[in-house]
């Protein structure tokens, strides 16, 4: 399925990508390109790694922390999406489920959202975001974009998995 959605959108060019710090494996349609800062995540203040990339007026990212303690996962994972409906200006999701991550750490908390919204200069926008934990990494992928191509997304959703 990946080469035939690939040979009818040459601009999203498949890449695998491992993150072994995050310990999190995924594709990108784009050269992703990383930055780190710190934030307030679970009650502290962590080390926030983003990789992210825009392709066919879609923005595809890939965050992830470490909370270092295993009573601060669930508080980060529910905060993660607060941010993120606050980011678009939505007040609740559209669509929600369990989150299903291949090797993730199962946590009542890690869910897969659908957003409607809009940009800050207020422009409709669409956004899937999926959180979930690894141990005690908090780790969130989200499309982003006014007219998502949600087989694009599904790829991209698709491809996570948690690595040994």
């Amino acid at each position: 399925m990946l080469v035939g959605i690939g040979a009818c959108t040459p601009a999203l060019n498949w890449r695998d990508l491992r993150l072994a710090d995050a310990r999190v494996q995924l594709q990108f349609p784009c050269r992703p390109a990383s930055q780190t800062r710190t934030v307030p995540l679970g009650g502290r203040r962590v080390e926030m790694h983003l990789w992210a990339c825009q392709a066919r007026g879609m923005t595809f990212a890939l965050s992830w922390a470490d909370v270092d303690q295993p009573e601060l996962v669930t508080p980060a994972l529910r905060e993660l999406i607060a941010s993120t409906l606050a980011n678009v200006q939505a007040t609740a999701p559209i669509r929600s489920a369990a989150a299903q991550v291949k090797g993730m750490t199962p946590n009542a908390a890690a869910l897969r959202v659908r957003l409607a919204g809009r940009h800050r200069e207020g422009a409709p926008v669409q956004a899937e975001s999926v959180v979930f934990a690894s141990g005690t990494r908090v780790i969130q992928a989200t499309v982003l974009g006014t007219e998502p191509e949600w087989p694009a997304v599904q790829i991209f959703v698709d491809a996570l998995m948690v690595r040994p």
